[in-house]
């Protein structure tokens, strides 16, 4: 029996299980919970190490898999950001009870290649941004979250991120961010990508320097039974810079599968 737990809101018809990224823990999906809870069931697992699974601590993928899939319901749509993107689809590729996927500002592949051409980050980008948080947790996610919003939002609502998002979380230990770390740089995807037998929907940022959206075509072609959306002026969160739009984008992708 897994040891996860994880947080239930919402009345809807739908079941949508909705895994976070790298350094974070579920409490970033406070800008579009108030617009899914009346169309889902929205399950908010934090990853191992991260929120009230803070003591929990797996050192690889697929043991971190088992330990989701227990406490997941069945038949439920799934949504991963970054990391949790790559979650996600390695849990669609194996398991048989999910009936759709959603995957934001992720990559089958977060880093580049040396033997060919992969619009991927660079790993020293990676092992930059894991010094600052082990150095300062709060202040780094501070500024991540307020590099996400285009300069048009208020003031106001950079104050309502900063107070439920940044300072509301739980800071992981350094051994949480080597794991995370670990799996963007390591795992490869994109070769059994076509095995996704199931709706899938792709969500980029134009603006995100972490996953380039030139990536796109390519996973257009590595994923035939996928669709991708670009929001043009959103970087590595869209769900934060555009909320709205994102939700009702998620809600007619849902709503449209049988």
């Amino acid at each position: 029996m897994s040891l996860l737990r994880y947080k239930k809101i919402g009345n809807g018809n739908i079941k949508l299980v909705l895994l976070h990224g790298w350094g974070l823990d579920s409490k970033v999906w406070l800008p579009i919970l108030k617009q899914l809870q009346s169309s889902f069931q929205l399950y908010l697992i934090d990853l191992p190490g991260y929120g009230i699974n803070y003591n929990s601590s797996f050192l690889n993928l697929e043991k971190m898999i088992e330990e989701i899939i227990d406490i997941a319901p069945i038949n439920a749509l799934w949504l991963g950001w970054s990391l949790g993107g790559l979650i996600a689809t390695k849990i669609a590729i194996q398991n048989k009870n999910v009936s759709g996927l959603i995957t934001v500002a992720s990559s089958p592949k977060f880093c580049s290649c040396e033997k060919s051409y992969w619009p991927g980050m660079n790993s020293k980008m990676l092992d930059h941004f894991a010094q600052q948080l082990k150095m300062n947790y709060l202040n780094t996610i501070n500024r991540f979250i307020h590099s996400q919003i285009i300069m048009k939002k208020s003031v106001k609502y950079s104050k309502i991120l900063e107070k439920n998002i940044v300072f509301t979380q739980k800071i992981p230990s350094s051994q949480t961010l080597d794991i995370g770390l670990n799996l963007l740089k390591s795992y490869d995807l994109r070769s059994i990508l076509s095995k996704i037998n199931l709706p899938i929907l792709r969500i980029y940022g134009r603006l995100d320097n972490l996953v380039n959206y030139k990536i796109v075509s390519i996973v257009d072609t590595l994923s035939p039974n996928s669709t991708s959306i670009i929001f043009n002026r959103a970087f590595h969160a869209p769900f934060i810079s555009h909320p709205n739009l994102f939700s009702r984008i998620i809600i007619n992708f849902c709503r449209n599968i049988d």
